[in-house]
């Protein structure tokens, strides 16, 4: 479309959209106070190739200063990529492409498991030697893989915990136990018996 576009041009084209994104996500099991949904308008000088999505305020209640804020806005947005003066309004608008993109939100619910045995040995994976800095030693300590923890296992250290993020370190006065969350938690101590 290129300008003049009336607010009810716009009205025909963003409503649809809109109500096609809320059946989504509502078939995806989102309540309507948990989603947001936004627009954009592509828009572009006539016969020119870059193209600046100018996000949309509101997608409700259009009207000609509606129309005449996004064009404002499109031609600020263009100024600043491209320099000002960049501009030419006399050549013409086109608006390109609409868009509208929905939004769901959930409240995570914890995964809580049951603690299970102390013992790690289902999640060793190797036995490494390293260097001990607490003992200053070099050492053999197990290695675990976080993937095989389960809630309840006691890890002592010196050992090491891998999981596809990262890796954790426990000193020889560290103690690891994972917790009804799946969560690794360090108890960190300066000295524990031998």
């Amino acid at each position: 479309m290129r300008l003049p576009v009336t607010a009810d041009q716009l009205d025909e084209i963003f409503s649809p959209l809109v109500e096609r994104v809320h059946l989504l996500l509502a078939d995806a099991g989102f309540e309507a106070d948990r989603t947001d949904i936004s627009g954009m308008i592509d828009m572009r000088y006539s016969r020119q190739t870059n193209t600046i999505t100018v996000p949309v305020e509101r997608l409700n209640a259009f009207d000609e200063s509606f129309v005449e804020s996004n064009v404002d806005r499109f031609e600020n947005l263009y100024q600043e990529r491209f320099s000002k003066g960049s501009g030419y309004r006399d050549a013409g608008i086109d608006f390109v492409a609409f868009k509208v993109v929905g939004t769901g939100f959930e409240q995570p619910s914890p995964r809580v498991q049951a603690l299970g045995e102390a013992d790690p040995s289902p999640g060793l994976v190797e036995r490494r030697r390293a260097w001990v800095p607490d003992r200053q030693v070099f050492e053999e300590f197990p290695g675990y893989g976080y993937d095989g923890l389960r809630p309840g296992n006691i890890i002592l250290g010196p050992a090491i915990v891998w999981s596809p993020s990262t890796t954790v370190v426990l000193r020889a006065a560290d103690t690891g136990r994972v917790d009804e969350n799946t969560n690794l938690v360090i108890d960190v101590a300066d000295a524990r018996p031998s």
